[in-house]
């Protein structure tokens, strides 16, 4: 017999039922590793399932995910029902049976939801189920194709020591102290407090928690949960949460890839819509582009979902339609039975592209009060990254189209000027003046609302962008159903419609750098050949003194304003959004800025790599508008604090256009 062949015989005889450890011992080293080199060939081919391989793999038959679940043996009683204990929600149940029992190809999990579905308990409960799995394999090392003595390691982070201290080391450590086999099998001791966040599991094998990239990287990490994505402490948190993340999930299916299709190592995040950063929405695209539920998935479960079981629900469900930049989240007409049948009422069609929601007629109150909220809290969806400071950027879109029905376009002929001294141009060159200017009886004046006061806001640089918005308050407009939070009574307002004259992006020259006096030129040009008046120009605290210095000498009212150092402008610039106050035309730049812009804990910022000077410029010129333009004024005529505060107890002076006394024809406005 060759060797081969006595190799054959031996797999033979382990598949039919013969101890693998005796076998092995009559074996020379070189035949044994033969014989392993043909079962990772087995493997590779798919030629054995694994009723034929655990016999060779493992020491004896590991559990299904629900004999896991079930036998006292593993997980105590903690995961199952009983008069005094709920155990595992019957849909968790479902899900974690038939999609994470052992022959399992999943590698790549995103588990969310509404608040209180369990997210982090199931995730507890797989991580355990993965450790029973490797230690019960015959040779570790060999089956994960590490040497000899080589540490595994299964880590639990989150975003600080004590956070993942009260969350998922919590319930695993729970689990551990009520297994049998954790006990004692990997000896664990449920009177040592394990304060250094680290268990030793047996056969060299290790349970880590922590809240940074070092307690995984560089090791042999064979399973990790991220729990709660959030990672708001670190500089680009979103950016690094995500590169810490991927990395560790390449890492994963790199090293321990064996069996095609198969995947003993696994990466979960954890994280509830609430609280989803946009590094977790990224993940969660990448999944979907992947488009292979085999190996990623995400499970998304509102609350409702999951303890069906314990909540009597009335029968009738409603659609919610979502997830579209262009259009807000909305309820659809109709009435549907759990599995989605309309049973009453005119079905409405989703608009195309849509998520969908089917939501139990209990919660239609919750959805009439605040659809976003509800999206998020209910059903456990988002609408966007909570740390974005537009969650639903459908806002924005309807801004546009405000501004697209009342006859507002884009007066720039170019995305982004380009303004040095490189050339002789100017920033009037780039722009079509018949957009804005109108001649009246020998004299040049905005096209729109010419007697209002135009506010301006622009961010400064000179190698890179830089940004220029001008705006004025258009008229006035009722706010009905606002909420004092002083008083607590409900009140209407009038509050000033804003619309933009300008937004423009300026870049330096091949060159030179940015000039700033160009700058300088066009608002001198604007107010003396134009007729634009103006009430305020501020600027960024970077290089603006000298240029606001110049503007005031000539008859400017300036002021410095930051975008960085207070979120109160950005704040007043979504309310404007939200309650319809603002007219725009589209700019390309702007709207790709502000859809990304982040809510962080000091300041709003922008994703690295990514700018958002436009969108500075543009909400400095609509805060100042705001502040010092017509302002709020009362249903009922009252003058708003703002007035008394900063001009006495006058109500602010009607506004009166003075055209420049020296008419000069406006360049290239009549060719």
């Amino acid at each position: 017999m060759t060797r081969t062949e006595q190799i054959d015989s031996i797999l033979q005889q382990v598949i039919e039922g013969e101890n693998l450890d005796v076998m092995l011992t009559a074996l020379s080293p070189a035949d044994q590793n033969l014989f392993y080199d043909l079962i990772a060939e087995l493997r590779e081919t798919g030629d054995l399932g694994m009723e034929d391989l655990w016999s060779i793999d493992y020491l004896r038959k590991p559990p299904t995910m629900e004999e896991f679940v079930d036998d006292p043996y593993w997980l105590g009683d903690v995961a199952k029902h009983a008069d005094d204990n709920e155990g595992i929600y019957p849909a968790w149940r479902d899900i974690v049976c038939r999609d994470f029992n052992l022959d399992s190809r999943l590698h790549n999990v995103v588990i969310t939801g509404s608040l209180g579905c369990g997210k982090s308990w199931v995730s507890a409960l797989i991580m355990c189920y993965r450790i029973v799995l490797c230690r019960l394999l015959r040779n570790p090392m060999s089956f994960l194709d590490l040497s000899k003595g080589s540490p595994i390691v299964f880590a639990l982070l989150s975003v600080t020591r004590s956070a993942v201290q009260e969350t998922i080391y919590s319930d695993v450590m729970n689990f551990m102290a009520h297994s049998a086999f954790f006990k004692e099998e990997c000896k664990y001791n449920i009177e040592k407090r394990y304060a250094a966040l680290r268990i030793p599991l047996g056969n060299n094998m290790m349970l880590v928690a922590g809240s940074q990239g070092q307690h995984v990287i560089g090791k042999n990490t064979l399973a990790v949960t991220m729990d709660e994505g959030n990672w708001r402490r670190e500089a680009n948190p979103d950016e690094k949460a995500y590169k810490l993340y991927d990395e560790i999930r390449h890492r994963i299916t790199g090293r321990f890839q064996k069996v095609a299709g198969f995947m003993p190592g696994i990466c979960l995040l954890s994280s509830s819509a609430r609280d989803e950063s946009s590094f977790t929405e990224q993940v969660i695209a990448d999944i979907a582009k992947v488009n292979d539920e085999r190996t990623q998935r995400i499970y998304r479960l509102a609350g409702y979902e999951v303890k069906s079981h314990l909540l009597q629900l009335r029968p009738r469900r409603f659609k919610v339609a979502f997830g579209l930049k262009t259009l807000a989240p909305r309820i659809l007409q109709g009435w549907y039975d759990k599995n989605g049948t309309l049973i009453e009422g005119q079905g409405e069609e989703s608009p195309a592209g849509a998520r969908v929601r089917l939501v139990p007629e209990d919660y239609l109150p919750d959805f009439k009060r605040n659809i976003t909220t509800s999206l998020q809290s209910i059903c456990g969806e988002t609408t966007g990254g909570a740390f974005r400071l537009f969650s639903d950027f459908s806002i924005v879109e309807e801004a546009v189209g405000m501004g697209e029905a009342a006859g507002l376009v884009n007066p720039c002929n170019v995305l982004q000027v380009p303004l040095s001294n490189d050339d002789t141009k100017e920033m009037w060159d780039f722009l079509d003046h018949k957009k804005f200017i109108q001649r009246q009886l020998g004299r040049f004046l905005p096209k729109r609302d010419p007697g209002q006061p135009r506010f301006a806001h622009y961010d400064l640089a000179t190698v890179n962008q830089a940004g220029l918005s001008i705006c004025h308050v258009a008229g006035r407009k009722l706010v009905e159903g606002m909420y004092d939070v002083k008083s607590g009574q409900v009140f209407a307002q009038y509050r000033p419609l804003v619309e933009y004259d300008f937004i423009l992006a300026i870049v330096p020259g091949e060159q030179k750098e940015m000039s700033l006096i160009k700058i300088q030129n066009f608002l001198f040009w604007l107010r003396d050949r134009c007729g634009y008046s103006f009430g305020m120009v501020t600027a960024d605290s970077f290089q603006s003194q000298m240029p606001l210095e110049l503007l005031e000498v000539h008859g400017f009212e300036v002021d410095l304003l930051s975008m960085d150092k207070t979120k109160d402008a950005y704040y007043s610039w979504r309310m404007g959004f939200s309650e319809h106050l603002i007219r725009m035309f589209r700019h390309p730049i702007l709207m790709a800025e502000a859809e990304n812009l982040q809510d962080m804990p000091k300041k709003i910022d922008h994703p690295t790599p990514g700018t958002k000077d436009v969108a500075d410029s543009a909400c400095g010129a609509y805060f100042n508008a705001v502040r010092l333009g017509l302002g709020s004024i009362g249903a009922d005529g009252a003058v708003p604090d703002f007035w008394t505060e900063r001009r006495g107890d006058q109500p602010p002076p009607p506004i009166e256009f003075k055209p420049p006394a020296e008419q000069i024809p406006v360049h290239s406005f009549e060719g």
